[in-house]
């Protein structure tokens, strides 16, 4: 899974499952974690497949994605709710707006030009530089559900499924780091996972 951060909290997404880029805009709740409120998913033309829709791993990008949205978030970002809003709306050639502009640009005889689609530089993930997670020695102190949390993530960006990956770097069952996570989510160390999800 590559991810890309811009402004207003959205995150750009690509894996393999998809047709095309995924935006997911991630806006802060009153729990204070980031969430999924909106999302956009560039099918560049092909069709978009109902299990695309119900295997998208939305609590993956949320655990993933916040801890990296930081001050972008506060900056404006592209406000395609509110575009959205007029998908059944013409305009007559006195209207004014970027609105109107934005969709008399796909008519090609209105002579108002297309905005050109922005490049697009992934961030791509690298081998984790820290070590491998290992059953803890002291217990389950918020220190090692910490470490816990960031392996969670890495195996995450490396579009691995997290509990047997964790597991075989721990030297334990799958169950033990359902168990580990469990914990760490209900100490506020990790974000909620969604039922139906990996976690």
């Amino acid at each position: 899974m590559e991810m890309a951060f811009g402004n207003g909290g959205w995150v750009r997404v690509a894996y393999g499952a998809l047709p095309g880029p995924l935006y997911v805009r991630l806006t802060e709740q009153a729990s204070g974690h980031y969430a999924a409120s909106e999302i956009y998913l560039d099918g560049r033309g092909l069709r978009i497949r109902g299990d695309v829709l119900r295997n998208m791993p939305l609590a993956e990008i949320e655990a993933v994605a916040a801890p990296d949205i930081g001050a972008r978030a506060a900056v404006a970002g592209i406000d395609l709710s509110r575009l959205a809003t007029y998908y059944g709306t013409t305009y007559g050639p006195k209207a004014t707006g970027w609105v109107a502009d934005s969709m008399r640009a796909q008519d090609p005889t209105s002579g108002v030009r297309q905005v050109q689609r922005q490049k697009h530089v992934a961030r791509r993930d690298v081998a984790s530089a820290s070590p491998p997670l290992s059953a803890p020695d002291a217990g389950l102190t918020d220190e090692f559900l910490v470490r816990v949390a960031d392996a969670y993530r890495e195996a995450v960006r490396r579009g691995e499924w997290p509990a047997p990956s964790l597991a075989k770097q721990a030297g334990v069952a799958p169950k033990t780091v359902q168990k580990w996570v469990y914990i760490a989510r209900k100490r506020g160390l990790m974000p909620r996972g969604k039922q139906g999800m990996v976690g």
